[in-house]
């Protein structure tokens, strides 16, 4: 008898606890959807609650067999829990959290060979704080933040290599500053004194090639000064000859 007592109140302990415990998204509301370039794995809100819908911002629900996206509404049932994107070879493909169809928390994606791609915090479905995007070799290609979708604050912009070229400052959306890093305009100058380097080669190329030209043209104007310098002798000789010339020198005696 005490035996059966003791079964029965553990029965009903555990019956509290079953009910006490918050499912958010059990089995029975999740959708896996086959596409041509990509397997996707959704959950959506079983209990069709009644949302207040922002006409600014995209929902994201489920119709059809297919994933939709419309601004300020919807007509399904609203994505809201975990949803994952792999593709066709098994690796993922991006993986986040929706909250009543809006983007909620932190999104990931990533290319098709497994590095990843972009890493991006929203909230209420809009880009909000910290996101990074990255190149396919796995470097940082660009970081900053967002606030309510438009670049806020400090970002900074890499090649693939990881040099830093330049670090931008926003405000809401707006370029305040642009300051291009040391490590870039240094590359930028020795690039531009190859060029330079490059084009003077071919300048002074040509230059010797005048000048060997120009040679045979200067032999005439030689000429023509030492015509010029004959010309003028001849006539300080003649002068000369006018001065002491026998008749007037008779004539002064």
């Amino acid at each position: 008898m005490n035996k059966l007592i003791f079964t029965c109140i553990l029965c009903l302990l555990s019956a509290d606890l079953v009910v006490a415990q918050k499912i958010d998204f059990p089995v029975n509301n999740r959708v896996i959807l086959n596409f041509q370039d990509k397997i996707v794995y959704a959950h959506f809100d079983a209990d069709h609650k009644q949302i207040d819908v922002d006409d600014n911002k995209f929902y994201y629900w489920f119709n059809a067999n297919d994933i939709k996206k419309t601004r300020g509404g919807y007509d399904g049932k609203i994505l809201h829990g975990d949803y994952t994107e792999y593709y066709m070879n098994k690796n993922l493909k991006e993986k986040g959290t929706f909250k009543y169809g809006l983007k909620q928390g932190v999104w990931k994606a990533w290319y098709f060979n497994g590095e990843i791609k972009e890493k991006c915090s929203y909230k209420k479905g809009s880009k909000n704080k910290a996101f990074t995007t990255y190149y396919e070799n796995g470097k940082v290609k660009e970081s900053g933040s967002y606030s309510d979708d438009q670049l806020h604050k400090t970002v900074k912009v890499y090649d693939s290599t990881g040099m830093l070229l330049k670090t931008d400052r926003y405000k809401k959306g707006v370029l305040v500053k642009e300051k291009e890093s040391r490590k870039a305009k240094k590359k930028a100058k020795k690039e531009a004194k190859q060029k330079g380097q490059a084009t003077g080669e071919t300048k002074s190329g040509k230059k010797t090639k005048e000048k060997k030209s120009g040679t045979d043209s200067n032999v005439k104007p030689e000429k023509k000064k030492k015509e010029k310098k004959k010309n003028k002798d001849d006539i300080k000789i003649k002068q000369f000859k006018k001065v002491v010339h026998a008749d007037n020198g008779l004539n002064s005696l």
